[in-house]
């Protein structure tokens, strides 16, 4: 907690400041006015002198409206830190997360995220207000209250000495045992969050399959193991009462035992007894704070360590920070592959890992199983050996081996091959969407790890299997491909994409609305506007994968032929599942199994390539064998 805040709480460290400055002062007057409240009560059991009552009468009602002044400037100052913590927190992990790589992002599910955003957020800014207002409160009250109740009768005063300990070990024992459990109920949270999104997103197809049933019930298990698990949580925390009601409530009988016996032998007055149990009271409901703060502390703790997974959380795709990176350029379309190998890190779900509770007991293994594990260990070793000098298994280690090619700058290309042979795979280390594990990957004749990332990526446009709109116009949407395009430069983009005719049937044009995720337009349309978005960007390298699988063979012609007539300077790089979409490609790479099986023209791997003419003939016959 204390390093989140220290690295987060930014121009709102003077709140935090003010905040348990402000309680200070209102405790200190509030341990004070019971001790002038027992001068009023002894005066009247004695000599009821009246103008001395209304004096200090009218003396504590001024202490408390400072302390209620008081009291109200630390509850303000306190929620504007609190709150701006939880902005700069979130903020944090909304900009690291942008930050991720697609290798980052692999490690984290998005429900997950979202959970670590709002709820974890909120559990740290509210334990932070809650520290603010009873961190400084809470034990100064306690050791002011202490103080004066000695001051009035010791001899009262030590039955404190034993119920102050027995009381924080009994709550501090509660809140550690509570952690664990706390722990248990955020994950649950993050697999509920992920049921939610899934269903939402997938809604079209929970539909079509009459799955609603279906989904309804595994909502309501996975709703139900959060109950479970919050109130498991909360069965040890609701422990606090019943054991702080016990220790109060013996700690008050035995002030007023002992506190009358004072009385009879004439050690103190009524007002003394009276005051001791309103700083019984205190000393007590300090504890109580105490221990309410260690319950936040112990989620927050959960919360904060989640938080700091994703803040931790190493960037794998680091870029030079140097003047000459920053100020280097991609200054043509020329892409070249050298001995590439590249492979995805294994993954550890964080979200599926936390459904497990338990850890696996390992098996007792006997003599004869150790003797068998030896021997396969064994096998295993010399498999591995025996690999290294075989390209192909090396294939099974790795998503793409030995990628060589060359692309010149204006050259088309399509790329095609079975699905998992690694296409995608391979265009997304253009950009620098992953990194290679072995090899270069040269753009403009530089190494791609030697351009800043901004650079890099502003002059490839990629256009993914997956097509993201935002909320927002179809203008609005087109413009991330160039925030200051013109209203002309978007129609002819669109023209290119063979998005202009259906934009224009909407009765709002260019300025529809779209849905979250464009759901109020077709997969095919929603491709065509991700095209345009991409040739507005007027990059040096185009990309697009598998980016006109939706659209009809008529359309994807007059894409193709807008593409051939757009900047002839540009590459292109056409993967796809239709031979028609890249025949007439300047060449075309042929892969198979993280290998590039081949690479020619058209007309020359269909003379010479098994995997290409098996694909031509297939489509050419509608699929029949």
């Amino acid at each position: 907690m204390f390093k989140v805040v220290k690295d987060y709480i930014g121009k709102y460290l003077k709140y935090a400041i003010i905040g348990p400055v402000a309680i200070g002062l209102e405790v200190l007057l509030e341990v004070y006015m019971p001790y002038k409240t027992a001068e009023i009560i002894n005066v009247s059991y004695g000599n009821g002198d009246k103008r001395y009552i209304v004096a200090i009468g009218l003396y504590v009602l001024i202490l408390t409206i400072v302390s209620l002044i008081f009291g109200a400037l630390s509850g303000w100052a306190s929620s504007v830190a609190a709150v701006g913590l939880g902005k700069n927190v979130r903020t944090a992990l909304f900009e690291k997360v942008n930050k991720f790589s697609f290798a980052n992002t692999d490690k984290f599910s998005t429900s997950s995220l979202i959970t670590r955003l709002t709820v974890d957020v909120n559990n740290v800014q509210n334990s932070f207000m809650m520290i603010l207002r009873a961190f400084v409160r809470s034990p100064l009250m306690l050791i002011a209250a202490t103080i004066m109740a000695f001051k009035i009768n010791k001899h009262v005063a030590v039955v404190y000495l034993i119920s102050i300990p027995a009381l924080a070990i009994g709550l501090t024992a509660v809140s550690v045992c509570a952690f664990p459990k706390f722990q248990k109920m955020l994950k649950k949270y993050d697999t509920m969050n992920r049921d939610i999104q899934e269903n939402l997103i997938g809604i079209r197809a929970v539909k079509a399959y009459v799955r609603e049933d279906y989904e309804t019930n595994k909502f309501f298990k996975t709703s139900e193991e959060v109950k479970n698990a919050q109130v498991g949580a909360e069965k040890i925390i609701a422990l606090n009462g019943p054991i702080m009601q016990f220790i109060v409530g013996v700690t008050i009988g035995s002030v007023l035992y002992f506190g009358g016996e004072q009385i009879v032998l004439g050690n103190m007055g009524p007002g003394d007894l009276f005051t001791l149990v309103t700083y019984g009271m205190q000393i007590l409901m300090s504890i109580m704070m105490l221990s309410m703060i260690l319950v936040m502390v112990v989620i927050s703790k959960a919360s904060v360590t989640r938080i700091n997974e994703v803040l931790d959380e190493e960037i794998d795709i680091v870029e030079k920070t140097d003047n000459k990176t920053k100020e280097l350029k991609v200054q043509n379309g020329d892409i070249e592959f050298k001995n590439v190998y590249f492979k995805y890190n294994e993954i550890i779900n964080l979200e599926l890992e936390s459904e497990k509770d338990d850890k696996p007991k390992k098996k007792k293994l006997s003599a004869l199983d150790k003797f068998q594990q030896a021997a396969d260990d064994f096998k295993k070793a010399i498999s591995n050996l025996t690999s290294q000098k075989n390209k192909s298994v090396e294939a099974e280690n790795y998503t793409l081996s030995n990628i060589n090619f060359k692309i010149k700058s204006g050259e088309t290309v399509g790329i095609i091959g079975a699905t998992g042979s690694g296409k995608t795979s391979l265009i997304n280390l253009i950009p620098r969407l992953y990194d290679a594990n072995k090899g270069k990957v040269l753009v403009g004749g530089v190494d791609v790890k030697d351009y800043s990332l901004k650079n890099l990526r502003d002059a490839v446009a990629i256009v993914l299997q997956k097509n993201e709109l935002f909320s927002g116009t179809i203008s609005e949407n087109l413009r991330w491909g160039k925030e200051d395009a013109t209203h002309q430069e978007i129609v002819d983009a669109c023209k290119i994409a063979d998005a202009n005719d259906f934009i224009m049937s909407f009765p709002n044009g260019y300025e529809t609305e779209l849905g979250q995720g464009g759901v109020n337009v077709s997969g095919g349309q929603k491709q065509r506007l991700t095209i345009a978005r991409a040739l507005l960007k007027d990059p040096k390298i185009l990309i697009l994968d598998d980016s006109m699988s939706a659209v009809d063979t008529k359309t994807d012609k007059n894409i193709r032929k807008g593409l051939k007539s757009f900047r002839p300077d540009i590459t292109k790089i056409i993967i796809a599942q239709r031979i028609s979409s890249i025949s007439d490609a300047d060449k075309i790479i042929v892969m198979n199994n993280g290998l590039i099986d081949q690479i020619g023209t058209h007309d020359e791997l269909l003379k010479t390539n098994d995997i290409y003419k098996e694909i031509f003939n297939s489509q050419k016959n509608g699929g029949k064998q």
